[in-house]
């Protein structure tokens, strides 16, 4: 979908708003391997020192070339900053000494704590063959396969191993993949929404063992299940609700994930998504999340969950302004390389790369849109390869159900929907 669009259909729920984020520095991020140790390493010195100025220094006593030096030093200044501690002159009463080291097992980056007359050390270790991939090796090339094509408009769309779920503008289908193609075999009216919005939309996800689904609509909720008697014949039940809406974008890896409340304890990955409250009349979420991220946010167009360093989870939004921002750690702070993004935008798990990518929309005003994938380095996103054509209009964009590729709805410029699903091969 558009964000010009949704701008100027929402342009008066922005009257008097202020939109606050903490701002990285300027300076652009280079892509990097470095950015998980770099971003672990900042929570643990941010914990220690709390909020403030601190003066930085950076010393290699290991065989990194000094060419990844200035990488590393943007990344860890920029995750600092992240966790409110801002690096300042010589002058500032505070001091982080960072040291690069290794022996023959591991890499080991100590970082020097000082207060006053106390000092304090943290540090992080990983594999001495843990080294970044060159641009080339992490170059990701998209595929795309159209799995169903409609003369209807579809909203949402989820695939299961032999079955696809669909939501249109009056109803929740499904349909069963038969040598002949596609039969229906099961459907479920919705009824006239009570609120409608210019761009409808919902959100479909499967049941863990993959033989059901929920789905969220404005002010609906449904349920399907497979029938006792028929295994390909489903059972579809709806019925009004305001349920706050999952925020999805793939499985969090690995299988357990810390909770987002801050309480310390692992929790199962289905469990660790946020949930927020849609307003069906304006087309964006309230800013309202359960379980709380932390700060307040603003009301946000898209969201999903993005696997952080460790078994960390952020929240990666768009607000009504068109501004990514990433939640985590207490903190909201914009997101750099995301001028050109749409709005729709979801989390794959290609395997390339850092295993981790988000592939997002673009935001021309042509009639053909395209997807690209990025990989999150810190604050900033950076291409992970070339932009895939895509024949229309991107009008939805979700993680399919093993997380390793997304769903595509595209609006054709013969006003019909192709659900495509979209992989990636590693370069």
């Amino acid at each position: 979908m558009k964000r010009i669009t949704r701008m100027l259909a929402l342009l008066c729920a922005l009257a008097g708003r202020s939109l606050t984020a903490q701002e990285p520095p300027n300076a652009p991020v280079t892509a990097s391997g470095w950015d998980q140790p770099a971003m672990t390493l900042a929570m643990q010195v941010a914990a220690i020192l709390g909020p403030g100025q601190a003066s930085f220094s950076l010393r290699n006593n290991s065989s990194l070339s000094s060419a990844d030096l200035p990488a590393i030093r943007r990344l860890f200044e920029q995750d600092l900053k992240m966790h409110g501690v801002t690096v300042g002159g010589q002058d500032s009463a505070n001091a982080i000494h960072l040291t690069l080291s290794e022996d023959t097992r591991e890499r080991l980056w100590v970082a020097e704590i000082a207060e006053g007359n106390e000092t304090r050390v943290t540090m992080v270790k990983l594999p001495l063959g843990d080294t970044p991939l060159s641009s080339s090796a992490t170059g990701i090339v998209l595929h795309r396969q159209s799995i169903y094509q409609s003369n209807t408009a579809v909203i949402a769309a989820l695939a299961l191993t032999n079955d696809l779920v669909l939501a249109e503008p009056g109803r929740i289908v499904a349909l069963h993949r038969t040598a002949q193609g596609w039969r229906q075999t099961g459907a479920a009216p919705i009824g006239e929404l009570r609120v409608s919005s210019r761009d409808a939309r919902a959100v479909l996800l499967s049941s863990p063992d993959g033989h059901g689904f929920d789905a969220w609509l404005p002010g609906v909720v449904c349920n399907g299940s497979l029938s006792p008697s028929d295994e390909t014949a489903w059972e579809i039940h709806c019925r009004q609700a305001d349920d706050p809406w999952p925020i999805t974008g793939g499985p969090v890896k690995p299988a357990l994930a810390t909770n987002p409340a801050g309480n310390g304890q692992d929790v199962a990955s289905a469990d660790a998504r946020f949930k927020a409250f849609y307003n069906a009349s304006r087309d964006y979420f309230t800013g309202i999340v359960t379980p709380s991220p932390g700060p307040d946010l603003p009301a946000f167009y898209a969201g999903v969950n993005v696997p952080l360093a460790g078994s960390q989870t952020g929240l990666l939004i768009e607000g009504l302004d068109g501004r990514i921002q990433l939640v985590s750690n207490n903190m909201l702070a914009s997101v750099q390389g995301t001028r050109d993004w749409g709005s729709d935008f979801t989390v794959v798990h290609t395997g390339c790369g850092s295993g981790i990518q988000v592939i997002a929309s673009s935001s021309g005003n042509t009639n053909n849109d395209s997807l690209r994938a990025y990989e999150l380095v810190g604050l900033q996103m950076t291409p992970s390869g070339s932009t895939l054509a895509v024949e229309g209009s991107v009008t939805a964009l979700s993680t399919a159900q093993d997380g390793t590729a997304a769903l595509v709805i595209v609006r054709t410029q013969q006003n019909r929907y192709e659900v495509e699903r979209v992989t990636a091969s590693c370069n």
